[in-house]
C-alpha cells in the first residue's frame, strides 16, 4: 500500500524494447502524485529520446553506460545522478519516491551497477522499500527473458520486492 509516509525505490526494467516500460513508470509516477508521495523520476535512456523527457527529470544517456569501464568511478560514476538521488532520500525525514525507468538491452550493466553501488543493502539499512518491476509481454521469448531477469535479481538483490509486470 502507498502512503504518504514512507519511502520507496521502484525500478521498472525489461530485456527487450517496446514492452511499455516507460508506460509503466510514468504510470506509477502518477500513482505516487496521486497519493500525496513526492517523486523523482530517472530515465536510463538513449540521448536520441531526450527530448521527450519531462521538466525536472533526472536524465542519463545510455551511451555513457557502454563507456563507463573508461570513466572515473566507472558503472557507479556514471549512474551517479542516480545514486544521488537515492542519498538524498535516505536523507530526508519526509516521505517520498525515486522511479527509475531503465533503457532496453541494459541488463547486463544494470545488475552491475545495482551490485556495485550495493543498492540492495543501502535501501534496507535507510529503510527504504525497493521494488523491481520486470515489464513483459505474451510473447513466449519475452516471458522467458523476464523470468531470467527475475532469477537474476533474486541472486543480485534479495531483499528487493519482485514484480512481473504482464503488458
Amino acid at each position: 500500500t502507498v502512503t504518504a509516509k514512507k519511502k520507496y525505490f521502484v525500478e521498472v526494467t525489461a530485456d527487450g524494447t517496446g514492452q511499455g516500460k516507460t508506460l509503466f513508470a510514468a504510470r506509477l509516477r502518477d500513482q505516487f502524485v496521486e497519493c500525496g508521495v513526492p517523486v523523482e523520476m530517472v530515465r536510463i535512456e538513449s540521448e536520441r529520446i531526450a527530448a521527450a523527457r519531462c521538466d525536472g527529470e533526472i536524465f542519463i544517456a545510455t551511451e555513457t553506460i557502454a563507456d563507463a569501464h573508461r570513466l572515473p568511478g566507472g558503472i557507479v560514476g556514471v549512474l551517479a545522478p542516480l545514486f544521488d538521488a537515492v542519498t538524498t532520500l535516505a536523507a530526508t525525514e519526509a516521505a517520498g519516491a525515486i522511479v527509475v525507468d531503465w533503457g532496453g538491452g541494459l541488463g547486463a550493466h544494470r545488475l552491475e551497477a545495482l551490485v556495485a553501488g550495493n543498492i540492495d543493502g543501502f535501501l534496507q539499512s535507510h529503510g527504504i522499500l525497493g521494488v523491481c518491476c520486470v515489464v513483459t509481454t505474451a510473447v513466449p521469448e519475452r516471458v522467458a527473458e523476464a523470468t531470467r531477469t527475475l532469477a537474476a535479481m533474486r541472486e543480485v538483490t534479495p531483499t528487493l520486492e519482485r514484480v512481473l509486470v504482464l503488458n
